[in-house]
């Protein structure tokens, strides 16, 4: 049970430092690796948000996989992405204490 909890919950924050350290300069393939890291992350976020009723999760969750799609990729300036970056990793590390098993247990 407690691996249930804390591996979503660590995934959430390994993807959030994943995220920040994005900020710094990297060569193309660790963004393409990035894009495919958060899409899969945040689908697997998504869908445990709507097995929880969580719609409001559910829709950020679901932007961020459009966003970060490796298969149709947005292509914005670096200027552009760092702050998606930022707040993405926000989202991912404020929803890793948010759902799950974790948040019914602090209730």
């Amino acid at each position: 049970m407690k691996s249930q909890v804390f591996i979503p919950l660590l995934i959430r924050l390994a993807t959030a430092a994943l995220l920040l350290w994005a900020l710094g300069r990297h060569t193309v393939d660790f963004y393409v690796l990035l894009r495919w890291v958060v899409c899969i992350v945040a689908g697997h976020s998504a869908y445990r948000a709507g097995a929880e009723k969580k719609v409001g999760w559910f829709l950020v969750f679901a932007a961020i996989v459009l966003l970060y799609n490796p298969v149709f990729p947005v292509h914005l300036r670096r200027s552009v992405w760092a702050p998606i970056f930022v707040l993405t990793a926000t989202t991912f590390f404020v929803s890793a204490f948010m759902l799950g098993d974790l948040a019914r247990n602090r209730r």
